[in-house]
């Protein structure tokens, strides 16, 4: 099983998480918003079953997250996916 980490759970981060959710080979581990309604959003849904972060720096530090999750804004993706990369991680946008 694959950990996933969702960055961004505005517009599409719900839909994407209920996705990563429903597939059996792979685990939402983590919701990463900077928003913290977005946060709070998240955590009625998936509750306990999942971690929630505000810095994208300890995603990409984290060594159990397999791919990151790329759903913010499009002006934002560049800056994102680079540095997920550059973290030696796998990338779905």
């Amino acid at each position: 099983m694959l950990n996933v980490a969702l960055v961004g759970f505005g517009y599409w981060g719900p839909n994407i998480a209920r996705n990563i959710n429903n597939n059996p080979n792979l685990n939402l581990h983590t919701i990463c918003d900077m928003i913290d309604e977005n946060l709070e959003k998240a955590h009625k849904i998936y509750a306990s079953s999942t971690n929630y972060e505000k810095d994208f720096n300890k995603v990409l530090e984290d060594k159990t997250i397999d791919i990151v999750a790329i759903a913010t804004q499009t002006s934002s993706h560049y800056y994102l996916i680079k540095q997920a990369l550059l973290a030696f991680k796998n990338v779905y946008v």
